[in-house]
């Protein structure tokens, strides 16, 4: 038996703000070579910016992962998170766990970078 007692969701758009693709499969390879695996579902995410209503249409990517992949995962989830802020040029990514709803943002890039190196 394998007990895979820790979860998170990665909720990753399918296009940036400007309508340009975003490499869902770049992040999910990635995801799967940490985890060692990932289930992907379609969603999607709305919000209210100024009273005007926004729409994402987005990958929700999980993984469960036992307590010795923890660091693994995280670093990776990191990567994937600065990969989405700048590359993917998202205003913010969100991530759900068994702890709640976490929203990164811009201001966060340098410190989930220097947190991916110290890791390394």
């Amino acid at each position: 038996m394998i007990k895979l007692n820790n979860k998170v969701t990665l909720y990753v758009p399918m296009k940036n703000n400007a309508g340009k693709d975003i490499n869902t499969e770049l992040i999910q390879s990635n995801l799967i070579r940490a985890a060692g695996g990932c289930t992907t579902y379609k969603a999607a995410g709305f919000w209210v910016d100024n009273g005007a209503i926004y729409k994402d249409n987005i990958l929700a990517m999980q993984v469960n992962y036992t307590n010795d992949q923890a660091q693994t995962v995280v670093t990776t989830l990191n990567k994937m998170i600065v990969y989405l802020l700048t590359i993917g040029e998202q205003l913010s990514v969100s991530i759900e766990s068994y702890n709640g709803l976490t929203i990164y943002d811009q201001d966060d890039t340098l410190t989930l970078s220097k947190q991916v190196v110290k890791a390394l």
